[in-house]
């Protein structure tokens, strides 16, 4: 089981990789532009959940919903970025990619966004088969991604 959080407060308990898999497929189907979804450990909505206890929790960002990419930050232990090594090229005419957080921009350029949706679709799906941070991609420190505020 998994937790599923985004937009402004929306959350749902997922039972299984394929109930997963489709409803991220109709986030980004019916969202109006890209989208941050997190998935946590059921322990996330819980009564008695701390945000305190959020840094040690394993639990994934996603950014979906774009044509051509995404992407992933890891927030357990070893906090990351996601990656892929080949990627197509970035898409003409965007210098970046806003994705909502609850009513809120996250703009994230060729550094952030730097998975194609197929790669956070399966790292999505490896996490919640798992739990543990997905190795269907590569992961780079993200303190770095401060230093690349403009792609």
């Amino acid at each position: 089981m998994v937790a599923m959080v985004w937009g402004r407060g929306s959350w749902r308990t997922v039972d299984g990789i394929a109930e997963l898999d489709a409803v991220l497929a109709d986030l980004a189907a019916i969202s109006a532009r890209p989208q941050v979804v997190g998935l946590y450990p059921p322990r996330f909505l819980e009564p008695d959940f701390s945000l305190d206890e959020l840094l040690g929790l394993p639990s994934l960002q996603l950014g979906i919903g774009h044509p051509a990419r995404g992407f992933l930050l890891w927030l357990g232990p070893g906090h990351g970025l996601g990656y892929e090594v080949e990627l197509p090229p970035w898409p003409s005419g965007v210098r970046e990619i806003e994705f909502d957080h609850g009513g809120e921009p996250v703009y994230c350029g060729p550094y952030r966004a730097a998975v194609t949706p197929a790669a956070v679709r399966d790292a999505a799906l490896e996490y919640a088969a798992t739990g543990a941070r997905p190795g269907r991609v590569l992961w780079r420190d993200d303190s770095a991604a401060e230093q690349h505020s403009v792609d």
